[in-house]
């Protein structure tokens, strides 16, 4: 899921964070990009003939007009009859400044649409103050690109051109696979060669590669063609949520026991959760275990005690799932106690304490932030590491922490707006004032900024008003969030910045 080949190094030897790569998503993305705006503007040629024949003002504002106008005008075909069919200049400028919003999702200048514009405007001014501008740069051109295509999905998705069950069925189609090659690695101990998929060259006497110790020998734990476990259990995590989904929604569950008319239904998806759980148990990785857990207790007891529309499926999905957890402890129970058991001294909780005080002595010293992606060679160039007692090569890695992270390479402004970001998805305005659509107007608008956040937290605790379509994106966007606590992948690893920024476009969609 993560091929790729290098396009530059700013350092000499290799090192993931201080190099551009091209990924293969890369083009996929794009061209779901072109495809869109291409249809759009097809649709925008045969519609504006017909705007422009009307000669109507409340036409004029559409999104179709403005774009076919912007045509003309880039090909200096801005005709007199075009012009004619507009009011007035002013009319057409205040019709662009709404339009140019309006593609995707941004109708309305609401929390979220402020919160969005200024993370990436203190994320681009980073550049000009960064260690390697260029490599800022490369970063803040992915972190558009991302955007972009979220953006793209959750105007999809509100159109209803794409279904929400698309893309549930995506993930867990995937996690399926995807815990097939983790379990085929476990039991081999090596990487499969699957390397076009992006599948990391691991194995249990390669160094770097992720391992436990059980009875003092190393085993390795399932990669997927992820990069690390932890971004394998992350994933895995989104498609046991969508499996879940499934299993919730079917119509036909209305009792305990359904005959065997639902039995075939069943087997397909207790099969499917079984095989995930598996992949899951694999990765060894705690933090995966402990959202994993927290997560399905959540669904749960939201579809037990809060929204009762799915109740009997949830009593028969909690046995399932139990039943799974018992069979997968008792199997790898070997394998799961040394694992489970935590030590404050160890060095996978030492490390993040030193990476956490790290971070907040780079916020603290540089406010306006390091640039976009430069904080480990920051670090190095600064002998931040070595002054934090990390003086070998492969302890130089970005901080833990992913809000931390953001906080050091954006400043304290990008991480407030990019906190703010998340908050807008789960605390729901009690008002829009900045309504381009009902306020054309500019002067008209009311700028207070109590207007802006003018929240209503209530939203917040009021879960029963939450269809199952809308809480699971929710849910699934506090589990990464529970990862960005204790990693950093979500903000420097392709794959996990992909997963993030596709929950947050399903998010984005339920506004």
């Amino acid at each position: 899921m993560g091929y790729r080949v290098i396009l530059y190094q700013w350092t000499l030897g290799f090192d993931e964070y201080e190099t551009a790569f091209l990924y293969a998503n890369d083009f996929l993305m794009l061209l779901f990009l072109s495809t869109y705006f291409l249809s759009l503007s097809k649709k925008n040629n045969f519609i504006s003939k017909i705007i422009l024949r009307k000669n109507s003002g409340q036409e004029n504002k559409n999104l179709q007009f403005t774009i076919y106008n912007l045509h003309l005008i880039f090909k200096s075909q801005f005709s007199i009859k075009a012009y004619k069919a507009i009011s007035t200049k002013s009319q057409f400028f205040r019709s662009l400044m709404s339009q140019i919003l309006k593609p995707l999702c941004f109708e309305d200048i609401g929390l979220r649409n402020i919160a969005l514009s200024s993370f990436l405007f203190f994320s681009f001014i980073t550049i000009f103050w960064a260690t390697f501008p260029l490599l800022a740069l490369y970063n803040f051109i992915r972190l558009l690109l991302l955007v972009f295509v979220a953006l793209t999905i959750s105007a999809l998705l509100k159109a209803k051109s794409l279904k929400l069950e698309v893309i549930f069925g995506i993930l867990a189609s995937l996690a399926i696979v995807e815990s097939l090659i983790g379990f085929l690695q476990f039991l081999f101990q090596h990487s499969l060669g699957l390397w076009w998929l992006g599948e990391s060259l691991v194995g249990e006497r390669i160094i770097g590669s992720a391992k436990i110790i059980v009875e003092g020998g190393a085993v390795l734990r399932a990669y997927g063609t992820f990069p690390h476990p932890n971004v394998l259990g992350a994933f895995l995590v989104l498609g046991l949520m969508s499996l879940c989904y499934f299993w919730l929604r079917r119509p036909s569950e209305r009792k305990m026991w359904s005959g065997w008319s639902t039995l075939k239904s069943d087997m397909v998806f207790g099969l499917g959760l079984y095989v995930v759980l598996v992949g899951l148990t694999l990765t060894f990785s705690r933090s995966t275990w402990a959202i994993a857990i927290l997560a399905t207790t959540i669904l749960i007891i939201y579809n037990l005690f809060i929204n009762r529309k799915y109740i009997i499926q949830t009593v028969r999905l909690t046995f399932l799932l139990l039943a799974i957890s018992y069979i997968l402890f008792n199997s790898y129970s070997v394998f799961i106690f040394p694992r489970a058991q935590l030590s404050v001294n160890e060095p996978a909780v030492t490390y993040r304490i030193s990476y956490d005080k790290l971070g907040l002595e780079l916020i603290k010293n540089n406010p306006l932030g390091v640039g976009l992606g430069n904080q480990v060679i920051y670090s190095v160039k600064n002998n931040i590491y070595k002054e934090s007692g990390m003086n070998k090569v492969w302890e130089w890695q970005p901080i833990h922490n992913m809000y931390l992270l953001i906080g050091a390479e954006t400043g304290i402004l990008g991480l407030v707006s990019f906190l703010l970001l998340v908050l807008s998805l789960f605390v729901k305005p009690k008002i829009q004032k900045l309504n381009y659509k009902q306020n054309i107007n500019l002067k008209k608008t009311n700028w207070k900024l109590g207007g802006l956040l003018d929240l209503n937290f209530k939203y917040l605790f009021r879960f029963s008003d939450l269809d199952i379509r809308v809480f699971m994106p929710k849910l699934m966007l506090l589990s990464l969030m529970f990862f960005g606590m204790t990693d950093h992948f979500l903000w420097t690893i392709e794959p996990g910045r992909l997963m993030f920024w596709i929950v947050l476009a399903m998010n984005f969609a339920q506004e």
